[in-house]
């Protein structure tokens, strides 16, 4: 598991690379899998906040869902509404404007 620099994260764009994609998914499934298995996982007070993306506490399989939610939907053609769509703890809905 390669950590991305607190620099360059933001909430559910854990690689760093500007976009919110099923890597960042799978990256949230790896520190999920890591923590269920007892193995240590090193995150940094931003990476965990960043890798929670409903911010319940706990970084799990629904951070990835949210993630994978926001990515379908983006690649399906939707237009947020809201800049972030991982901002409050409920989920985020998206709307296709007309």
């Amino acid at each position: 598991l390669e950590e991305p620099d607190d620099d360059n994260i933001s909430l559910g764009d854990l690689t760093g690379d500007g976009m919110i994609a099923v890597d960042d998914a799978v990256f949230v499934l790896t520190i999920y899998a890591k923590m269920a298995a007892g193995a240590e996982v090193n995150l940094t007070p931003n990476q965990f906040f960043y890798s929670d993306c409903n911010h319940d506490g706990k970084v799990d399989v629904t951070d990835a869902v949210l993630i994978l939610e926001y990515y379908a939907k983006r690649a399906a053609g939707a237009t947020l509404l809201q800049q972030n769509p991982f901002r409050w703890k409920k989920r985020p809905r998206l709307f296709l404007q007309k």
